[in-house]
């Protein structure tokens, strides 16, 4: 999968999402919010899910 206009969903313990952050085009653990997820437990997608969307504006752009 291209690291390219992709979001993140972060995952509980349990496997539910839980918050979700735009990918920095390239990159594999930062956000373009500026957190890294490295250790995070994590799902990748193309397109955004607006109900745990990242509230920051550089995640929503």
């Amino acid at each position: 999968m291209p690291l390219k206009s992709l979001y993140v969903t972060a995952r509980s313990a349990s496997g539910r999402p839980t918050l979700q952050h735009r990918l920095v085009d390239g990159q594999t653990d930062w956000m373009a919010c500026g957190r890294r997820i490295d250790d995070w437990s994590r799902a990748y997608t193309p397109r955004k899910i607006e109900e745990v969307l990242c509230l920051r504006h550089a995640c929503r752009a």
